[in-house]
Parts: C-alpha cells; sequence; structure tokens
C-alpha cells in the first residue's frame, strides 16, 4: 500500500496517482528489511502539519474581510442612533421650549439663540440680557410667541418684529437651527438740564448735545428689551436725582428723563421743620420762613411741619402741581393732578410776587379773617360770650374798664376801634396765636381835636369750644404805638 502525501489516503502499491487527491505517488525506497509497517506510517505523518498551516490561512484570510464590514455595520448603527437622537433632540418644538426657557431667565445665556438685524452688534450674554429682563416680568408673552411659534408652519425671519423666530443654518448640516430674530434700536435720551448725567443700566451714555431748551444724546443700537435709565444733575448746589426709571425700548422712540424742578417759600410757625414727603427737608427760621430754590418735583409731593410742644399741621397733597408746570416730553401718558381739596391751592397755597407760598393749616388753627371777625366783634360790643371763662376772664374785665372809662368821660363824646390781625400761628392743643392791632379813634366834646392811637398785641390766644366756635382765651400784651 502507497499512502498519499497529501491527503494521507491508502492507494495500492503500483498506483502513480492518489486516487482520491489526484496528487502524484511517491514509491517508498526499496529496503533490504523485508517489513517497515512502522516507517510507512512514519513517512506519511510529517506531511500532515500542511493541512493544518492551510486552515490558518484560510481563517486568517476570513477574519481579515470580516472586520470591516463590521467596523461598517457599527459605524452604521452608531450614525443611525445618532440621526434617531438628532431627530428628536432637534426637533422644532423641542428648540422653542428650549429657547423660551433661557429667554425667562436673565441667569442663563441667551445670545447663541439670537440673531439681530445689525449684523455689527455684538451678541454677548451681558448685551442680550434686558431681552432677558423684560420677559421674566412678562412670562405668559414669552409663552405665548413660544405656542405661536409651534403652530406656524412659516416663520418669520425678516425681522419685521421687534421679535420673531426664524431659520439661521442647520445643526450638523441635517436638522435646521431655530434662533430669535430681534431687533435693534438706537433710542434718543433727552433731558432738561445742562451738564446731566445719564446712565443706561448703570453706564454713563456720553455727553448730551444742546438742541434747544433739552439736551440729548442718540444711542448707539441696543437689542430690544427692559432698560433701567437714571439722570442726575447739579442745580443751585445741589446735586438732583430722581429714582431710576425702568422703560421697554422696543422702538426707537424718545427716552424722556427731564428733572422737574420748582422754586417756592413755606410759611409757618418760627422754627418749625419742614417735611416733603415724610421726610425732613429744613428748618424755618426765626419768623417762620424757609425758601426752596431749584427743588425736584415728582407727582403727588405732599408737605406739612411739625414743631416741638405744638404738633404736625395739616397736610398739604399734591402741591407739586402748584410750584410748577407739569414737564414736556413724558414717557408716560399725561394724568391730571385732582386735588381732594380744591380749597387748599387759596387756603394753604398762594402766589406772591410770582413765587408760590405754601401756608399749611393746623388743627383748630383759626384764619386770619375768622381772628379779626371774632376780635372786631370783642372791642366792638365785648360780650362775655366771646371769652373764654366768660366775665372772669382778665382780658374781658381790660376791655370794659376800658370802654366804661370812656362811657363815663364827659370829655369823650364817642369812640370806636378798628382791629387788622397781622398773623396766626398754632399754640398746640388746637389753638391759635393772633397778633394784631387795635386803633382806638375817640371823639370829644368842645374844641378838642379828634385823637387815634394804635396798640399792638402779641400772643393773644384763640380756642373754641365743644360747638367749634371761636373764642378769645388771652387778649394778649399790648405795645402802644
Amino acid at each position: 500500500m502507497i499512502y498519499c502525501a497529501k491527503c494521507g489516503a491508502p492507494n495500492q502499491a503500483n498506483a502513480t496517482f492518489c486516487a482520491k487527491c489526484g496528487e502524484k505517488l511517491v514509491k517508498p525506497a526499496q529496503s533490504s528489511q523485508p517489513t517497515q509497517p512502522v516507517q510507512q506510517v512514519q513517512q506519511v505523518q510529517p506531511v500532515k502539519p500542511a493541512k493544518t498551516v492551510k486552515k490558518r490561512a484560510d481563517l486568517k484570510q476570513t477574519r481579515k474581510w470580516k472586520k470591516p464590514i463590521l467596523i461598517t455595520a457599527a459605524v452604521l448603527l452608531v450614525l443611525l442612533a445618532g440621526y434617531g437622537f438628532g431627530k428628536s433632540y432637534y426637533a422644532k418644538d423641542k428648540q422653542i421650549d428650549r429657547i423660551i426657557s433661557v429667554l425667562k431667565d436673565p441667569s442663563q445665556d441667551l445670545s447663541p439663540y439670537v440673531k439681530t438685524d445689525d449684523s455689527s452688534f455684538q451678541l454677548t450674554k451681558k448685551s442680550v440680557r434686558p431681552l432677558q429682563t423684560y420677559y421674566k416680568e412678562n412670562k405668559t408673552a414669552a409663552n405665548n410667541l413660544g405656542s405661536k411659534w409651534k403652530n406656524q408652519e412659516e416663520l418669520d425671519a425678516s425681522f419685521k418684529k421687534s421679535v420673531s423666530l426664524g431659520e439661521d443654518g442647520h445643526y450638523f448640516f441635517l436638522f435646521p437651527k431655530y434662533k430669535l430674530m430681534v431687533k435693534t434700536y438706537s433710542p434718543t435720551v433727552v433731558t432738561n438740564h445742562k451738564n446731566s448725567t445719564i446712565k443706561m443700566n448703570g453706564k454713563n451714555v456720553g455727553k448730551l448735545s444742546a438742541s434747544g431748551d433739552y439736551y440729548q444724546k442718540k444711542l448707539d443700537p441696543v437689542i430690544a428689551g427692559r432698560y433701567t435709565f437714571s439722570v442726575s444733575a447739579n442745580l443751585s448746589g445741589k446735586t438732583i436725582s430722581p429714582s431710576p426709571v425702568k422703560l421697554d425700548l422696543f422702538s426707537n422712540h424718545q427716552v424722556s428723563l427731564n428733572i422737574t424742578t420748582g422754586s417756592f417759600t413755606v410759611s409757618s410757625v418760627p422754627n418749625g421743620e419742614v417735611y416733603i414727603n415724610d421726610k425732613k427737608v429744613a428748618d424755618l427760621d426765626d419768623k417762620g420762613q424757609a425758601s426752596f430754590k431749584d427743588y425736584q418735583i415728582t407727582s403727588g409731593m405732599s408737605l406739612y411741619v411739625k414743631k416741638s410742644g405744638i404738633g404736625k399741621s395739616d397736610t398739604i397733597h399734591n402741591f407739586d402741581q402748584y410750584v410748577t408746570a407739569p414737564a414736556d416730553q413724558g414717557n408716560d401718558s399725561d394724568q391730571e393732578n385732582d386735588s381732594d381739596d380744591d380749597s387748599q391751592s387759596s387756603d394753604q397755597i398762594k402766589a406772591v410776587n410770582g413765587r408760590c407760598v405754601l401756608t399749611p393749616s393746623w388743627p383748630g388753627l383759626a384764619s386770619s379773617e375768622d381772628a379779626e371777625d371774632l376780635l372786631q366783634d370783642i372791642w366792638d360790643d365785648n360780650d362775655s360770650e366771646d371769652w373764654v371763662n366768660g366775665s372772669s376772664n382778665t382780658g374781658y374785665l381790660s376791655i370794659k374798664k376800658l370802654h366804661d372809662n370812656w362811657d363815663d368821660s364827659d370829655s369823650v363824646s364817642d369812640y370806636n376801634e378798628v382791629v387788622n390781625v397781622l398773623s396766626t400761628s398754632p399754640a398746640g392743643g388746637g389753638k391759635t396765636y393772633v397778633n394784631y392791632t387795635v386803633t382806638h379813634k375817640l371823639s370829644y366834646t368842645g374844641d378838642k381835636d379828634d385823637t387815634s392811637v394804635t396798640d399792638t398785641y402779641q400772643k393773644g390766644i384763640i380756642s373754641q369750644d365743644s360747638d367749634g366756635d371761636y373764642l378769645l382765651e388771652k387778649l394778649g400784651t399790648p405795645n402802644a404805638k
């Protein structure tokens, strides 16, 4: 038998080719030994590794083409998964939800979601914050925008509106990128005092230029939104700084930051304290006077006077409308300043030589007219019912004695007295100090000429009874002229 060196199949001894694989057979060399069965097997076995080497080569070749297929499949799976995620994450409605969420929160950076109509406008977290500040205070408006944009098939990227939504490129060249299309504006700020300083969101806008009676500055482009403006000016040696105002800029309209001022005088009790809007602002002098020049005026101002031992005066409400005319170019709609007490303009607010004089009334204080009527009646008739404590009042007795002397005099044929009130002021406890003069005119019998003597009375006191009628409590101290 002859074994094939290639496949190991047994063949007839006289065969030339392997009956199984066709390989040419190699006949073993003749030996003197008759039989070598074992050697024949040993000659065949070394050939078997050739079969193992071929199998390993085939396996290696198979692995070579399988690896790129697996890599390609993995890449395709990743791409498909990424596309599925991107299609969901970058869906129009979800992008709008993220934009609206950031739009209402100034602590987040909105700039990646914004495109403006001015390519030179620098988009930063700070520069777009005013838009977020506005929508933080107007969340319903922001939510309504989101709902509207979701329902719009075609969005507006033309900047026709202050804020709209439009496409601006793509994410990964596949998914539309949506952004806020926001307009920018260059409003003009105006004030009415020279050398004023205007700040927008805490930053000085720069030097103002004169324009007629006003001073103005056109601002660099700013994004639509809410801004805080402040103005200050040095007037009559004082720095006037009205409270900052918040304004919404959604157009190029003019921003008025006028400082309304007025000049006036307060007249009341000597050495009293003047309060405006519940804040002490001045002391009255020994004559009860205090003057104010270029004082900042705001809407709805109130004024009263206090003095130790006397108390607090009545409050003059809304006196600002009498001190100066309303400023022009207001940002808000004009409103009339109506006063609850129209009479206060004549009783407590008067124009003297073109200047407004404020004279606050006091609880129980008798007006000059009321005081003069009471005193004139007393000096004419001296009725005890017009006196506190009636006929026992020392003042009543003093006038009675004077009149009795004239009535009993043979030389006095007639007399009359004229009262002129100089001033009234609060005495505390609902009482009134009154300073006045009495001119005594006497006619005589015979050839003696008529005489006229004027006495000045200081610190007379008027009070009220339970019915609110005025009574004279103290005649006052006379000083003859």
